[in-house]
C-alpha cells in the first residue's frame, strides 16, 4: 500500500529531499530563491508526518554541499565554503538530524582557479557520502577552469573521531582508479556494512556515442575509453585498508568492462543490482549482487537504461510515440501506457504513479482495481524503501 505524504508551506523554496530515515519524520534541505545565494542551503527541515509539525535547523555558514545518503544513524554530513581570492577553505561538519547536534570535524584549503563563489566554482561538484556517524567519503572535483568531470582530483575518508582526512589510494585493481567512481551505495546486511561502487564517470549514452565513433580518432573522447568496474567490499575492511594506504585489489572487483559495454549501479527496495549495456550485441543484462556474488537475472534486447526494481521484480520503462510504456520483464507484457504529457514516477504490477509535466498533477493508478485518482500537485519524491510518495508545494 502506498502512503501519500503532502508537505505544504514551501511553495517559494527549492526543496532537496534527503534519504535520511527517521521513522515517521522526513528530513529535507531548503534553498531560498535568492539571486546570489541560490546555491546555498538556508536550513534543514524535519517534518513529523503523524503530528504535522516542523522542526527547523538553520545553517549559520554558507553551505552548498551535503550528503544525500542514509547512513542508518540519522547523521548528515555537510561542508561550508569560504573564498579568499583564489583560495577556498572547506569546513566539514556532521549533524545529528535526530537531536540537531552539530559537530565541526576539520577543514582543508585548496587553490581554486575555477571560480570565486559556489555559483561559478567547480567546488559545487564536491560529493559527500555518509557511511555512519563516524565516517564519510569526501570526493573533491578538479579545480581548474578547463577541467572535465571524468574524474575527481582527490577522494578522502573523513574520520569524525580523529578529526582528519585520509586520502583513499587511487589504484583499483590493475586498470582502474577510485577517483573515477560514479555511483556508490552502502548497505547493511547481518549487522555488517558493505560498500558497492561503480567507476566510470559518464552516462550510458555518452559511452555509446563514443563506441559508435571510436574509429574516428578526430572525434573520439579518450576519457570514455577506460574501464568501468563494479566493486564490493566490507566497510570495516575498506576503512582499515585506507588508513594503511592499501589500494583496492582485483579480489574486490566483481565485474568490469571496456569500451564495448557500460554499467549502471542501482539500488531500490530490494537487492543491489546493476545493468550491463552491451553495445556489441545490443542488449542489456540485469545482474543482482548478493553476498558478494553476482547473478544474472534477465536479458533485455536493446540498450535500455530505465530498468526499475520493485519488490524483487524487474520492470522496464520505454518511450514510444511520446508515451511511456511500463513492461513486466518476467512476463514480457505491457502493463501500463501513459498519456503523451505524463511520465512514470514509480510502478509495478499492482500500481503506477505518474506526473503530468504540464500541470504537475500526480496520479495513482491501481492496476488490480482498474481505477485511478489524483493524489496531489507539485514536486514529488518517491521513497521505495518506505513505499511512500512525498508531495511538496501543493
Amino acid at each position: 500500500m502506498i502512503r501519500v505524504v503532502t508537505v505544504r508551506g514551501f511553495e517559494n523554496d527549492n526543496i532537496v529531499p534527503s534519504m535520511l530515515s527517521l521513522e515517521d519524520r522526513l528530513v529535507f534541505l531548503v534553498r531560498k530563491n535568492n539571486q546570489h545565494e541560490e546555491m546555498y542551503f538556508d536550513k534543514l527541515v524535519k517534518y513529523n508526518v503523524l503530528s504535522n509539525e516542523f522542526d527547523e535547523w538553520f545553517f549559520t555558514k554558507p553551505v552548498g554541499v551535503a550528503s544525500n545518503h542514509d547512513s542508518g544513524n540519522h547523521f548528515m554530513y555537510y561542508a561550508s565554503t569560504e573564498w579568499d581570492h583564489n583560495e577556498v577553505r572547506i569546513e566539514f561538519y556532521n549533524l545529528d538530524c535526530d537531536t540537531f547536534t552539530n559537530t565541526f570535524i576539520c577543514s582543508i584549503k585548496l587553490e581554486d582557479k575555477s571560480g570565486s563563489h559556489l555559483g561559478n566554482s567547480n567546488i559545487a561538484h564536491t560529493e559527500l557520502y555518509g557511511i555512519d556517524e563516524r565516517y564519510c567519503i569526501v570526493a573533491l572535483p578538479k579545480m581548474s577552469d578547463d577541467s572535465n568531470a571524468s574524474s575527481f582530483s582527490q577522494v578522502f575518508l573523513l574520520d569524525s573521531v580523529e578529526k582528519r582526512l585520509y586520502q583513499i589510494p587511487n589504484m583499483v585493481g590493475n586498470h582502474d582508479l577510485f577517483s573515477r567512481f560514479d555511483q556508490l551505495y552502502i548497505q547493511k546486511c547481518n549487522g555488517e556494512s558493505y560498500l558497492y561502487l561503480k567507476t566510470g564517470r559518464f552516462t550510458v549514452s555518452e559511452k555509446r556515442r563514443a563506441y559508435q565513433v571510436r574509429n574516428n580518432q578526430n572525434h573520439f573522447d579518450k576519457s570514455l575509453e577506460g574501464n568501468e568496474s563494479i566493486i564490493f567490499l566490507e566497510i570495516k575492511k575498506f576503512i582499515s585498508m585506507v588508513k594503511k594506504s592499501v589500494p583496492i585489489g582485483v579480489d574486490s572487483i566483481l565485474d568490469s568492462c571496456k569500451s564495448e559495454s557500460a554499467f549502471s549501479l542501482m539500488n531500490s527496495n530490494g537487492p543491489i543490482f546493476y545493468c550491463r549495456y552491451n553495445f556489441d550485441h545490443n542488449h542489456t543484462e540485469i545482474i543482482e549482487i548478493a553476498s558478494g556474488q553476482i547473478h544474472k537475472k534477465n536479458t533485455v534486447k536493446g540498450v535500455e537504461n530505465r530498468v526499475k526494481q520493485s519488490d524483487g521484480n524487474y520492470f522496464l520503462i520505454k518511450e514510444h510515440e511520446e508515451k511511456q510504456v511500463l513492461i513486466d520483464l518476467e512476463s514480457e507484457k505491457t502493463i501500463f501506457i501513459t498519456s503523451p504529457d505524463e511520465r512514470i514516477i514509480a510502478g509495478n504490477s499492482h500500481y503506477v504513479i505518474t506526473k503530468k509535466f504540464r500541470t504537475s498533477e500526480i496520479f495513482y493508478y491501481s492496476l488490480l482495481e482498474n481505477c485511478s485518482k489524483k493524489i496531489g500537485t507539485g514536486f514529488a519524491d518517491f521513497d521505495p524503501f518506505k513505499n511512500e510518495i512525498i508531495i511538496f508545494n501543493e
